[in-house]
């Protein structure tokens, strides 16, 4: 009934846009004849002389095949293994388009593609951490000083742009304290100054050291010229 209602649209029009219409309706169960067997291969171009074109489609093999891996569609992947395919891929443009399009909807690509840029920068944030904490263990503790915590927010950032991250969010350099608190525990002291940044040291820095590295300051200062 439907072949026949496609062959007297054309007959009456002959509108190719009859014909593609027709044939994304009927694609699938022509493709269900021909993995069931129930239709040769080689009577479709006397059963649909109207939807088949002789040049057929460039690269229809490999079209197909890509669709029916994507969906996992075992027949499909059946057909396009045996001859078979000589004859289907014949097919006007219109009769597999709806098959091998992508039944993802937009929507879903544009948070596909926000969620992998989100995973690509967590993993960046953790690699950069990381280096940092990995900074802290080798030069800090081996050679203890007082630090502002802005010298240790600049050298994450700088690790961050260095592996293609530009813009750091400002949650991630506003949670660094909570996180080298969670790292080192008692080991690294965190504190505010009297204009309100914070300082850090590591709890090996001795009093003596302290002393000294003041007492070195005054000199320093008294030297320069007023």
């Amino acid at each position: 009934m439907e072949r026949q209602e496609l062959l007297n649209e054309v007959k009456k029009k002959n509108n190719d846009k009859v014909i593609q219409e027709k044939m994304c309706k009927t694609f699938s169960m022509r493709r269900l004849e021909v993995v069931s067997g129930t239709q040769a291969a080689e009577d479709f171009t006397e059963r649909w002389p109207a939807l088949l074109c002789a040049n057929g489609v460039e690269n229809c093999e490999l079209m197909k095949r890509s669709a029916a891996t994507r969906k996992i569609d075992g027949r499909i992947l059946a057909i396009v293994s045996r001859d078979l395919v000589a004859a289907e891929g014949h097919y006007h443009r219109s009769c597999y388009r709806l098959y091998t399009k992508d039944n993802v909807p937009k929507n879903t690509l544009v948070c596909d593609e926000h969620d992998d840029a989100d995973s690509q920068y967590e993993a960046t944030v953790k690699q950069s951490f990381d280096e940092l904490f990995q900074f802290i263990r080798v030069e800090l503790f081996a050679n203890p000083k007082v630090m502002f915590m802005t010298d240790l927010t600049s050298r994450l950032v700088a690790s961050m742009n260095s592996k293609g991250i530009i813009q750091v969010k400002g949650s991630t350099k506003k949670h660094i304290r909570r996180k080298l608190e969670r790292e080192f525990g008692g080991a690294l002291h965190i504190f505010p100054d009297d204009n309100g940044k914070l300082l850090l040291y590591p709890d090996n820095l001795s009093l003596r050291k302290l002393v000294k590295e003041n007492h070195n300051l005054k000199n320093i200062v008294n030297i320069v010229p007023s």
